[in-house]
């Protein structure tokens, strides 16, 4: 309990402490200056009784006072832990010492004494034990020491046996309360400092969340802020030149919010922000991002979606705000720009394209949709289709299964217009038994490599191959909600898993 106690308080000068640390250290400094004074009180008793033959009493006393000034020091340096060990030795050798001196070993004094040495083993840091424990031990011999060779005053001439017994029942008794004291004080004192650290704790972890909140998401809707939405669109884009996937992004602007808020007021404009965001968020897939990007100006991320099915989302969101009634200012409409991201193009002329596109459409009347119609072709989608030297694993039969993976959905994904041809679910059967072919003779593979994480990876198989399965029946019976996934199997079963799970055993392979 004091080494929690001394370790909690170690956080800096007494004026950065908290009122519960401040009144440990007190406690601290208590004991020891209330040590100091019993020893000066028995040095004044033996000075008085007999002056002569209690020297080596007195000083041992001396030295007693003398060894517990450095609580002061460690303390004033911020050694807490230090100080309180210190004060424990130097509480407990002059203390059974004196009962020694002054009583004779008698009323089992030596075996309290034994316990209190061990005390500090039991209170200080795991790194400080092995010196306590030394120090205790040394404790423990001088005792012992003192028990043979220091002469036993006699003093049975001035005090009476009950007297003497009495006066040995009275320390013995004042040293139990004070340790009970001080132990029951110390426990109060560090139940409420957790209480104290528990609230601090909350309040911080509430303050960093306010400070991400502020730093990433925009005060008045809670969605993501212009800063923080174009950095996730960059990271977005920066993995479709990796990948290649298709990225859309869609700009758009509620129609005459000037005029509401010129009309209504602020309040009842930062209302229609709100369930028109709401709107959006409930219309959107979890892997999109919604951000806002002006005043009335909001932004939406599209990942995996080519321009045709980002043109859909749009005009699905341009009805379902128009349809929403908001009170006062009646039904209110929005503007939509779309543009598909080219590869290797920078986010500053897709933007541009974009901003034009949602010109174009406030230009033509509002409440509609424009889409760019500079549409990559599909090669520039598919760049991920054309093999690269560092997929090759070393073994000739997975590499070729690999490319087919590739090169099968590729060209089915290079036609003109892939999700109309008659036999799709006929297509999707055959990749997913072509991915179960190609991960099975994989594994047994690796197998005979000896792949010490075969588990792992087979679990891999596994997850991927139900996800593609539901996907897949998913797609049976809503085709058109599902198309714009279909390009997240390639992405998913076939090249991240690729590059993040088959690259594991790539070295083993290539080192036969």
């Amino acid at each position: 309990m004091i080494q929690k106690l001394f370790r909690l308080m170690q956080t800096g000068s007494h004026k950065n402490l908290t009122g519960s640390q401040q009144r440990a250290i007190f406690m601290t400094n208590f004991s020891a200056a209330g040590a100091i004074a019993s020893y000066v009180g028995f040095a004044l008793l033996y000075f008085i009784l007999d002056k002569d033959t209690l020297f080596p009493v007195i000083l041992v006393n001396v030295v007693a006072i003398v060894f517990l000034f450095p609580v002061f020091y460690f303390d004033f340096t911020r050694r807490y832990t230090l100080a309180a060990t210190w004060m424990i030795l130097g509480v407990s050798l002059p203390v059974f010492i004196n009962l020694r001196l002054f009583l004779g070993y008698r009323g089992g004094s030596h075996i309290f004494f034994v316990l209190f040495s061990l005390l500090p083993i039991l209170t200080i840091q795991e790194y400080r034990k092995r010196l306590t424990s030394l120090l205790s031990g040394m404790n423990l011999l001088f005792f012992f020491f003192t028990y043979r060779h220091l002469p036993t005053p006699e003093l049975l001439s001035v005090f009476t046996p009950v007297m003497i017994k009495s006066i040995e029942l009275f320390t013995m008794g004042f040293v139990l309360i004070t340790i009970v004291l001080v132990f029951f004080i110390n426990q109060r004192i560090i139940d409420r400092y957790e209480i104290e650290l528990t609230e601090k704790r909350m309040s911080l972890e509430t303050a960093l969340v306010e400070v991400r909140n502020f730093a990433t998401l925009d005060a008045l809707t809670g969605i993501l802020n212009r800063g923080h939405m174009e950095r996730r669109i960059r990271e977005e884009l920066a993995r479709g030149n990796r990948y290649g996937f298709p990225i859309s992004l869609i700009l758009f602007d509620i129609d005459h919010f000037k005029q509401i808020n010129d009309q209504y007021g602020h309040d009842i404009g930062d209302i229609v922000l709100k369930k028109m965001v709401d709107t959006v968020a409930g219309k959107i897939r979890e892997t999109d991002a919604l951000g806002r990007w002006g005043g009335e100006e909001f932004m939406l991320l599209l990942p995996y979606t080519d321009a045709k099915n980002a043109d859909l989302v749009a005009q699905k969101l341009c009805r379902s705000l128009g349809w929403v009634d908001h009170g006062e200012c009646g039904k209110i409409t929005a503007s939509f720009g779309v543009a598909q991201w080219i590869s290797n193009e920078s986010f500053a002329d897709l933007y541009k394209r974009l901003d034009n596109a949602l010109y174009a459409a406030k230009s033509a009347g509002r409440n509609r949709v424009v889409t760019d119609n500079l549409k990559p072709s599909a090669k520039q989608i598919l760049t991920r289709q054309a093999w690269r030297e560092e997929w090759n694993s070393g073994h000739d039969e997975i590499d070729r299964q690999h490319r087919n993976l590739i090169n099968s959905v590729g060209s089915r994904l290079d036609e003109e217009d892939p999700y109309q041809s008659p036999d799709w679910q006929t297509f999707l059967d055959q990749l997913t038994e072509d991915l179960i072919t190609h991960f099975r003779y994989e594994e047994n593979v690796l197998m005979e490599y000896g792949f010490t994480d075969i588990r792992a990876h087979h679990l891999a198989h596994e997850k991927l191959l139900g996800w593609i399965t539901n996907l897949k029946n998913q797609f049976t019976t809503e085709p058109s909600e599902n198309k714009p996934r279909f390009l997240y199997i390639l992405e998913e079963a076939v090249l991240n898993h690729m590059l993040e799970e088959d690259i594991k055993y790539f070295p083993l392979v290539r080192q036969e």
